[in-house]
């Protein structure tokens, strides 16, 4: 399946210069290995399955550039080191949604968060919800190389009230590891995309001449960088403890 009737969650960034130096510049590593990368994990979706494959980016790519066919950026380290598998998870894309940011935006910190956050949650059959989850949770943004008022970094999380150490092992060099993840199979693209109305650059629907809406193909959650993100002030994400229903107040 080609991408080019998908509809983007988010417009796509033609110019990356808002993007900070680190993203910006560094490319793959594995662009670089001549034969088969030894480090290279391939180990991405949940045992059983074959619906993903890991591609090498082009010497010219970079962690903010927006790919193709189903394509989205990856760091290793988040399925290496992180535990996240594909598909991702209904919260899993639920945040990238919130936050209108695609996954490699995020630091990879953060997404240790997240999978913490769904094990403990699992474990104490609590109702992982988006919005305990940015009551727990608020916004820190990087401070880049480059013209800080200008340019934007990786998007982290901070918790309010300490509840999950930071994830150290193994963070150094994360930068120049990565690749890109797209789907191979038809039940690979069912977990990415979802029938919806297409809306112009307005956010306005559109309809057929018999006045129905037009249904497209629509990414479940960002594919690329953009900085819509960072439009908004940190806070605005996060949920106040009155914002949280009684299930999630008894939850806490």
């Amino acid at each position: 399946m080609a991408d080019e009737g998908v509809q983007r969650k988010i417009p796509v960034e033609k110019n990356i210069n808002w993007v900070a130096d680190d993203p910006r510049t560094t490319p793959s590593k594995f662009e670089f290995e001549e034969n088969f990368p030894e480090d290279l994990w391939t180990d991405i979706e949940i045992p059983g399955h074959a619906d993903w494959e890991v591609r090498i980016p082009g010497a010219k790519q970079r962690i903010c550039t927006t790919f193709k066919n189903g394509g989205f950026p990856m760091y290793q380290i988040a399925f290496e080191h992180m535990g996240l598998r594909l598909p991702f998870t209904d919260l899993e894309m639920a945040i990238f949604n919130h936050l209108e940011v695609c996954p490699s935006q995020l630091h990879p910190n953060s997404l240790a968060f997240i999978r913490a956050f769904e094990i403990v949650a699992a474990y104490l059959q609590l109702a992982p919800t988006v919005s305990l989850f940015f009551h727990i949770f608020g916004i820190q943004r990087s401070c880049p190389r480059g013209n800080v008022t200008d340019k934007c970094g990786w998007v982290s999380l901070k918790q309010h009230k300490k509840f999950f150490d930071i994830f150290e092992e193994s963070l150094w060099g994360f930068k120049d590891k990565w690749y890109v993840i797209r789907p191979i199979t038809s039940a690979g693209w069912k977990t990415i995309l979802v029938r919806g109305p297409k809306v112009d650059d307005e956010g306005r629907v559109q309809h057929r001449d018999d006045g129905e809406p037009i249904e497209v193909d629509c990414e479940r959650f960002p594919f690329c960088w953009s900085k819509r993100h960072y439009a908004r002030e940190a806070k605005s994400f996060t949920f106040r403890k009155g914002a949280l229903s009684k299930e999630e107040l008894a939850d806490l």
